[in-house]
């Protein structure tokens, strides 16, 4: 049996307070509007070598895009906490992660999946990745488990939780299904993504 190293990550569940979602929801139901957030194309997505289709289906923006001063930004500022303490937990949680510690820049996602949308099997162009999943109660959805494809692990999904991993562990999103009637009004999965890098691979 070939062995499959597990992925070394951390989590955090009821990562936001109360004033830190009424700030990002407040946000969220601004720019989730038609017309404003973008496809998969436009926001970064490695290829179906097979298809030449993009990996994922689903709706987003970076946060760099939207605000020339990024401080602005609810979302930008509560998503910063990532850095109070929690880099460095996820950095001594195992000797192969310490690599966080030595990253100089960030780039922030808002993604949202709708009906149908999901993720296929990728790796991210970095040194870690911090995904913040967050969604209206009740919950109008089923699917959407991130899934670590190389070791067949499956987290839990749950409303206002952090998890942060080695962006060289290729994982997946599960296709969202949702009724016709609950699309469009912005009850589906929202994932808030940050990727650290070092500046070198800024640049």
């Amino acid at each position: 049996m070939a062995y499959e190293p597990e992925v070394n990550y951390i989590i955090e569940r009821d990562y936001f307070t109360e004033h830190e979602l009424e700030l990002i929801w407040r946000e969220l139901d601004h720019l989730n509007r038609p017309g404003v957030f973008d496809p998969p194309e436009k926001t970064g997505s490695s290829l179906d070598l097979e298809s030449n289709t993009v990996r994922k289906q689903n709706s987003g923006l970076w946060i760099h895009e939207i605000y020339h001063k990024p401080k602005f930004s609810a979302i930008f500022s509560c998503v910063g906490k990532l850095f109070n303490g929690y880099t460095y937990k996820y950095a001594t949680h195992h000797y192969t992660n310490r690599g966080v510690l030595q990253t100089e820049a960030s780039t922030h996602l808002i993604s949202y999946y709708e009906n149908q949308d999901h993720y296929k099997p990728h790796r991210d162009n970095a040194v870690a990745t911090a995904l913040h999943w967050l969604w209206k109660e009740p919950k109008k959805f089923t699917g959407g488990e991130l899934t670590f494809t190389e070791t067949g692990e499956t987290i839990p999904l749950t409303n206002n939780t952090m998890i942060i991993f080695p962006s060289y562990a290729e994982h997946e999103v599960s296709q969202v299904v949702m009724n016709p009637e609950d699309c469009g009004k912005g009850l589906g999965r929202y994932c808030l993504s940050t990727f650290l890098f070092t500046a070198l691979e800024k640049q």
